[in-house]
């Protein structure tokens, strides 16, 4: 295959975590060189097939449809690489990576312009995984039940619309969940001064923390017998005793 021009916008990810920390970053970066050149396709890698079956294009999930709307690029632009091609003239605007999980200046201000919404009215939210299929966290209940009466609004993402959850994060100013895509829409908040992640370490995390200003705390947790792989279990008087040392940082 030969296309006489592209802009290259990086990898297209058909999974919701990547998607919102990695694919819609690169679409931001991309959106008003795209939208000078409407008649030049997007051109974007797609992540590895591990099944072994080769590369094929995605389809246009809902949810992705949201995110496409908001970056003002349609799905039907895009052009997938999944064999070798050519193209003879190759447009490349400024990455909103410097490294991996390490964003620039740029791609938060390019996210701020396109992803604006009201604030919610929760500053304190614990993102919960308890009405989720697959725990993260052991005893989350309990984690929930403590956070409550400390003032946390216990929320569910997978139960709000994609624009009630950008709502959450933009009023939130401090964050608490087990680790994972739903702490990471923390890339998409002017106000957020803290996350606290519970279960294992997250370079990705670390990398959105640092680029919005967030205070960052991986609280580690062991991984009782008998559980998912990817569950843990956390003390929750380290949280709340590191809670009210941070309290003092955020609200004062």
């Amino acid at each position: 295959m030969v296309l006489p021009k592209a802009i290259y916008a990086g990898t297209y990810f058909p999974i919701f975590g990547h998607f919102l920390t990695e694919t819609t970053p690169n679409l931001a970066a991309v959106a008003d060189y795209a939208r000078s050149n409407p008649d030049i396709p997007i051109l974007m890698h797609l992540g590895p097939d591990m099944s072994g079956d080769g590369l094929k294009a995605p389809s246009l999930k809902p949810w992705a449809a949201w995110f496409h709307e908001k970056v003002g690029i349609e799905f039907n632009r895009l052009r997938f690489i999944t064999a070798p091609m050519r193209i003879r003239e190759l447009h490349v605007p400024p990455s909103p990576l410097r490294r991996k999980h390490r964003y620039l200046d740029r791609a938060t201000v390019a996210l701020d312009r396109l992803f604006s919404a009201p604030a919610g009215s929760d500053e304190l939210i614990y993102f919960s995984r308890s009405r989720w299929p697959k725990p993260r966290l052991a005893g989350e209940a309990e984690i929930e039940r403590r956070l409550a009466d400390r003032g946390y609004a216990i929320v569910h993402p997978q139960e709000l619309t994609l624009d009630e959850q950008l709502s959450v994060i933009r009023g939130a100013r401090s964050l608490v969940g087990a680790q994972g895509t739903a702490l990471h829409w923390s890339l998409y908040s002017t106000k957020l001064q803290q996350v606290v992640s519970l279960g294992w370490p997250s370079g990705l995390q670390k990398g959105i923390c640092l680029v919005r200003g967030q205070s960052y705390l991986e609280l580690r947790g062991r991984r009782p017998k008998d559980t998912g792989l990817r569950v843990r279990e956390v003390s929750v008087d380290r949280l709340e005793t590191y809670l009210d040392q941070a309290a003092v940082e955020i609200f004062s």
